[in-house]
């Protein structure tokens, strides 16, 4: 094993006691086996994320109303560490329609974050379309402010 490679990875206190003919630098300290170290440990971590995120896809995916919400929200709460393993799952042909749809939705509502709340505190009076005497009854919006809606999630691309 190259010196100059030992006085690199070694600590100080490590290398003092180092030589060219000590065993155990020879058996455990090989170039090929740092290298082999150092590119695993990414593709561990992201295979472990990948089991326990289809597991929280298929609570949610076979969840509905509360537990539904509450299932989607505990695959949110991973944040942004999870964006690669749920952009995989939403096209992934081996899971189902149901929990590819809940993979892409959390993936939206993961990247899009600013742009969903901005929906949610538009003020729709302020709209050009908008009608103030068809603001509809209690049960919900009338037509009109359904179309705008509607409108809206398409001009800014949500779904």
């Amino acid at each position: 094993m190259n010196g100059a490679l030992v006085h690199v990875l070694l600590p100080p206190a490590a290398r003092r006691g180092w030589s060219r003919r000590s065993g155990w630098a020879r058996r455990w300290l090989s170039r090929e086996k740092i290298i082999l170290i150092v590119c695993l440990c990414p593709c561990l971590s992201f295979g472990l994320d990948r089991a326990r995120l289809g597991e929280m896809l298929t609570t949610a995916a076979g969840a509905q109303s509360n537990a539904y919400l509450a299932a989607r929200q505990s695959i949110l709460d991973t944040s942004k560490d999870a964006l690669p393993v749920l952009a995989v799952a939403a096209s992934d042909s081996k899971l189902t329609w149901q929990q590819r749809l809940v993979a892409r939705i959390c993936y939206e509502r993961i990247v899009r974050a600013n742009d969903l709340d901005l929906l949610r505190r538009y003020d729709w009076e302020l709209h050009p379309k908008y009608n103030s005497i068809k603001k509809g009854t209690m049960l919900g919006p009338s037509s009109d402010l359904a179309e705008l809606g509607v409108s809206k999630c398409v001009e800014d691309g949500l779904w």
